[in-house]
């Protein structure tokens, strides 16, 4: 297999916004995300991600086909689900260059894209200038969830060696749909942890790297008991169908280098 790695900048990932959205729907439906995808709503976010010119896609390609992606924005740019955590710690958000997903289908795995999605990126965000942090996303499981494939291995020591370190205090919560399948969970009421991760810049004086602020409460109700009328008084108006799961998401972080 013959993999190629091109770099978009925001507007011009835009032909490929459908493939994305197929990749996107195929790789996280997958454990530990187990997202039901929905290809319209794929469209949207992908769309959000082309109307920031400073944005950035690096593209897997085999052929003419998209086989793995990676995605980064500006955190000022993105949505405020994303930029609250880290205002409550008081940080800002113009100094945070976000990363969104990596996603690569399994034949094409071990053949070094994975720090090929990182290395692109992190020079993005250099190549824009101005922030002292990258950031992204982790989802995190119940180490003891039955759902779990005996052969699944966690990408925190990946992670680790590139430098990034995980936020115990700083988190997001997002809503998807799960499959059916992935049903007894939230019955049970227990939505599942996902974690950030972010990373400083050389050019910060020294000591002020590790210094984040005070720690922000975690977003969901301390017993974990998300009820209709919680989620009317976070999220205003928002109707979630009964299928719908709450799922807490914490930053992985690390200075970027000058």
């Amino acid at each position: 297999m013959s993999v190629r790695v091109t770099t978009c900048v925001g507007p011009a990932v835009t032909p490929h916004r459908d493939d994305l959205a197929r990749l996107r729907i195929a790789v996280f439906r997958d454990w530990p995300y187990l997202y039901e995808g929905d290809l319209d709503h794929e469209r949207r976010y992908l769309a959000a991600y082309a109307n920031s010119p400073r944005s950035v896609f690096v593209l897997a390609l085999d052929g003419d086909a998209v086989i793995g992606a990676s995605s980064g924005i500006p955190l000022g740019d993105d949505g405020e689900a994303f930029q609250a955590p880290f205002r409550t710690r008081g940080m800002a958000v113009d100094e945070v260059c976000y990363f969104g997903e990596s996603v690569l289908l399994r034949d094409y795995r071990g053949q070094g894209i994975g720090h090929t999605f990182f290395d692109e990126r992190e020079a993005h965000a250099r190549r824009l200038g101005g922030f002292a942090w990258t950031a992204f996303c982790a989802l995190e499981r119940d180490a003891d969830d039955p759902r779990c494939p005996p052969a699944y291995r966690p990408n925190d020591a990946f992670w680790a060696k590139r430098g990034y370190r995980r936020q115990d205090d700083l988190f997001c919560t997002l809503w998807w749909t799960e499959p059916d399948a992935a049903s007894e969970r939230r019955r049970k009421n227990r939505p599942p942890t996902a974690s950030v991760a972010k990373r400083p810049c050389r050019r910060r004086a020294a000591g002020k790297s590790g210094s984040l602020g005070s720690p922000n409460s975690p977003d969901l109700p301390p017993t974990h008991l998300v009820t209709n009328a919680w989620r009317r008084s976070r999220y205003g108006a928002r109707i979630f169908s009964a299928s719908e799961c709450a799922h807490r998401l914490r930053f992985w972080l690390r200075p970027l280098d000058a």
